[in-house]
């Protein structure tokens, strides 16, 4: 802590801080908050220039890097279709690897953590991801490690191993300011602000972004973190870094939220095929293409190859729905559609087709989430004793299983939208 300290006092030449704002811990871990004094509402926390943040960014370390680096770089982020973010990850991480290390930079970097393998469950064994169950974080983790393991062997660049630029690709996309803009990505480390964490419902602060000529990320000049309200000593700085499930925040924070309004599940389209392979209910085996195919959901650490997205307020899932539709499709159905004015020799199963087959695609949908749920090692009651029980809610075990009992009380909500749908089905025709 002390060297997190001093690092921010040294920050102070680069960047306007806030005379009353300091490092300290509190319920969320290290954070900011207001250690003199009171900052009333409107008032600047924070603001970074751009030449505090540009050498620690992306496209800084692009400008300086050699071409053939760059270039590896990008045909790996197209293979693994990132849109790029691959790439920004990556630079950004061996810019802080490999760059040069100025007065500014040594700051920074005594504000960073000591370590994240305690914390990220991409850095972990198997027999810690294992308390994961078969929560998405715990995808989203090996899909993330596999990606920094890939990177470093497609790369080949001597005396970095993949151990190493995992630990630093984590500590860098956990700390990172990203968003997208215009067709461009834009991806830096934002010292001081990455010290200050996460409150969706009620934030203490907001982000300002100012630009120079136009609103193209590139032309970014500055950061502001404003107050919302009057804060006064002991209050903690916080700000939304967006709508965000559990799952998402445990595999790149390393925290999870109780109550977390925007927590979600996803279903993949194996999901659905792998369901049918093991219970052999069907000859249907898979909805993925091609083993390429396979290999990029299986990498791609976004959620862009989800089928669905579903959360606690969701309806039921539709794209799930109309694969499930389509694999029970018989003839009768599809005559039923082209009467109805469907797609000629293209099926519509967006809405339901016949009261046959949406009893059909309802039921399946059903046993896949009731699957979910058989297929964890503890219940949902085995959860909620331990959060009830646990009084240390630093730990991480705590954290992972906020994140597992969330998805499997959104797995149980669709199960029951389910059966609510095939009750109310009952002996209706949809013809």
């Amino acid at each position: 802590m002390t060297t997190a300290r001093r690092g921010f006092e040294e920050l102070r030449k680069y960047i306007y801080i806030w005379p009353g704002v300091g490092v300290n811990y509190g319920l969320r871990g290290r954070g900011l908050f207001i250690e003199k004094s009171s900052i009333l509402a409107g008032e600047k926390i924070l603001e970074i220039p751009r030449e505090a943040w540009w050498p620690l960014s992306a496209e800084a370390f692009q400008r300086s890097a050699p071409s053939f680096l760059v270039k590896r770089l990008d045909e790996f982020d197209q293979r693994a279709l990132a849109r790029g973010r691959l790439t920004a990850c990556a630079l950004c991480t061996l810019g802080l690897i490999y760059g040069d290390k100025d007065s500014l930079k040594s700051a920074y970097l005594d504000t960073l953590p000591d370590t994240c393998e305690t914390w990220n469950p991409s850095l972990w064994n198997t027999e810690e991801l294992n308390e994961l169950e078969s929560s998405s974080a715990k995808r989203k983790a090996t899909s993330f490690r596999h990606l920094c393991e890939e990177t470093v062997s497609y790369l080949g660049l001597q005396g970095l191993s993949s151990s190493n630029y995992t630990r630093f690709a984590c500590l860098v996309r956990s700390r990172a300011l990203s968003f997208e803009r215009n067709g461009h990505f834009f991806f830096t480390l934002m010292p001081a602000l990455d010290l200050v964490n996460h409150e969706p419902k009620d934030p203490t602060a907001r982000l300002e972004l100012l630009y120079q000529e136009d609103s193209s990320p590139t032309s970014l000049s500055s950061v502001k973190l404003i107050a919302n309200r009057d804060l006064y000593r002991g209050d903690e700085i916080t700000f939304s870094y967006g709508p965000i499930s559990n799952a998402k925040l445990l595999s790149i924070y390393g925290f999870a939220l109780d109550e977390n309004e925007d927590d979600a599940v996803y279903l993949y389209p194996e999901d659905l095929s792998e369901f049918y392979k093991q219970e052999q209910k069907s000859t249907f085996t898979r909805l993925v293409a091609s083993v390429e195919a396979r290999r990029q959901l299986r990498n791609d650490p976004s959620d862009n190859k989800a089928l669905d997205i579903i959360t606690k307020h969701s309806g039921l899932p539709e794209q799930a729905l109309a694969n499930l539709r389509a694999h029970f499709l018989n003839t009768e159905d599809r005559v039923n559609i082209q009467s109805r004015g469907g797609d000629s020799g293209v099926p519509s199963t967006q809405l339901p087709v016949t009261a046959r087959n949406e009893r059909l695609a309802l039921q399946a949908l059903r046993d896949i989430c009731e699957y979910k749920l058989e297929y964890q090692t503890a219940s949902i009651e085995d959860d909620l004793y331990f959060l009830n029980m646990r009084r240390s809610q630093d730990d991480i075990r705590h954290h992972i299983v906020r994140t597992r009992l969330g998805e499997k009380l959104i797995w149980k909500h669709t199960i029951n939208l389910t059966e609510e749908a095939l009750s109310l089905l009952g002996g209706l025709s949809l013809r």
